[in-house]
């Protein structure tokens, strides 16, 4: 649009005028951080998607919102927990009780996503790592979370 503006404008002035087209400036490069992409938790059900950057966003970059206290920083650590459990979150608040115990029995697929909505959240990043899917695969045979 600016373009073909400044080209009617160099035209009505006789083609006197020299335009300089720049392409816009380059988006500054994106810091690709590997702990602002979705986490899957396969345990203790199959399966739940966290929408981290999301978070991440909303707690303006503050760690130490969620991290240690809630969530080890590890990924897989926290499904690895024996009271990473729904009963856990709701009755306790904890994890993600801690801030949306309200939400937790309104809407169960705003989380759960299921075993299909697993399989196409896997086709559609398959560079995303999800602990517990790995371990079941080095144990040998099909991962249960297909």
């Amino acid at each position: 649009m600016r373009i073909r503006f400044a080209a009617a404008i160099a035209a009505a002035l006789g083609g006197a005028v020299t335009i300089a087209i720049t392409a816009p400036s380059a988006p500054k490069e994106e810091v690709e951080d590997p702990g602002v992409e979705p986490i899957v938790f396969v345990k203790p059900l199959k399966a739940v998607l966290f929408d981290h950057a999301f978070h991440v966003k909303q707690q303006k970059g503050d760690c130490e919102a969620c991290h240690d206290e809630l969530f080890e920083q590890e990924r897989g650590a926290t499904q690895r927990k024996p009271d990473f459990t729904m009963k856990t979150m709701e009755e306790e608040g904890t994890y993600c009780g801690r801030c949306h115990e309200e939400d937790l029995r309104k809407d169960c697929w705003s989380c759960h996503i299921g075993r299909s909505g697993l399989r196409r959240f896997r086709a559609a990043h398959p560079d995303v790592e999800i602990p517990g899917i790995e371990e079941e695969k080095s144990a040998g045979g099909r991962p249960k979370a297909d």
